[in-house]
């Protein structure tokens, strides 16, 4: 599959219970539009998840049936949330279902990736159900977040001149290692921890803080 780049990271298989219970509330991120009476593709619906620590934000954006590519999307995600050009590069868009997460090219075209979706799902799960592509396995989200490859000193660089790519690689940095996501030993999350209050509260004062303010 050109259109796929080779990062694919498999997830924890989560219990049918929760799949299901989970997948009532899911809509497919990408959505035709036709003409009622033409019955033409007139234009495509596309909701991309950002990730800000303890919540997210989607993001709704309506495009031409010949724009649906995915660096199309994306640079129109970072001019909407104020990231400069430079710091795009920091940033790709992701399919990710309950098992398995892969990393867009940028000149895919986001309809055929939905619909080429189920065959990677069977192909790297192994679940034969999935080859329906209304089954719950194929349920997927396009999660704007940061590209695998880029390295660290690139991306210091970069965020050092832009606030807003720093926080959006904050926030997922954060998400990922209260989820478990990252590894992270005990000490670690405890210096973590004491740095996040200490940016939010700020230094400690017994009378505002007293034992048990912090639980």
């Amino acid at each position: 599959m050109f259109h796929i780049q080779t990062v694919a990271l498999p997830q924890k298989c989560l219990s049918h219970q929760s799949i299901s219970n989970h997948t009532k509330e899911w809509t497919p991120p990408i959505q035709k539009h036709f003409d009622p009476f033409t019955n033409d593709l007139t234009c495509v619906s596309i909701r991309t998840r950002l990730l800000l620590g303890d919540t997210f934000l989607d993001l709704h954006q309506r495009f031409r049936p010949e724009d649906v590519k995915c660096e199309t999307v994306c640079s129109e995600i970072a001019e909407r949330q104020g990231i400069s050009k430079e710091a795009v590069s920091l940033f790709a868009l992701w399919i990710v279902g309950k098992d398995l997460e892969i990393q867009i090219r940028p000149r895919a075209n986001l309809l055929q990736v939905a619909e080429d979706w189920p065959q990677l799902v069977v192909k790297y799960t192994h679940y034969p159900q999935a080859v329906d592509p209304d089954h719950m396995f194929n349920r997927y989200w396009l999660i704007f977040r940061r590209e695998a490859s880029v390295c660290k000193k690139a991306e210091r660089e970069v965020i050092l001149r832009d606030y807003v790519a720093l926080k959006m690689l904050f926030g997922e940095a954060k998400r990922n290692i209260i989820t478990g996501r990252y590894p992270c030993t005990v000490k670690d999350a405890v210096n973590l921890a004491a740095l996040q209050l200490q940016a939010s509260i700020g230094n400690y004062d017994p009378m505002r803080c007293p034992s048990g303010y912090i639980s």
